[in-house]
């Protein structure tokens, strides 16, 4: 099933120079500067939404080549507009 989220904080793995890394990232992504600051910000940035486990396990495998460190969630679930969850259940 495709729920899985890819997003990258800017955290290097352990032991890996965050220069290198940068410029690891940016050829990976084919980045400009500008997405290379941006993915480095600090904040959490979304890189890949709903993709299955083996696309997020093959995304993860090639951040971590580049000593990036990926961030696996859950996608968010669409939550439903019309029903608060506590109605009856008819």
């Amino acid at each position: 099933s495709s729920d899985l989220d890819i997003a990258f904080a800017g955290e290097c793995l352990e032991g890996h120079d965050p220069a290198a890394v940068r410029k690891a990232m940016a050829t990976l992504f084919k980045a400009d500067e500008a997405t290379v600051e941006r993915l480095f910000s600090g904040t959490r940035q979304r890189i890949k939404r709903n993709c299955d486990k083996a696309t997020a396990l093959k995304y993860q495998k090639s951040l971590a080549a580049a000593g990036a460190k990926a961030i696996v969630t859950r996608a968010a679930a669409v939550t439903p507009e019309v029903a608060p969850a506590e109605s009856p259940v008819p």
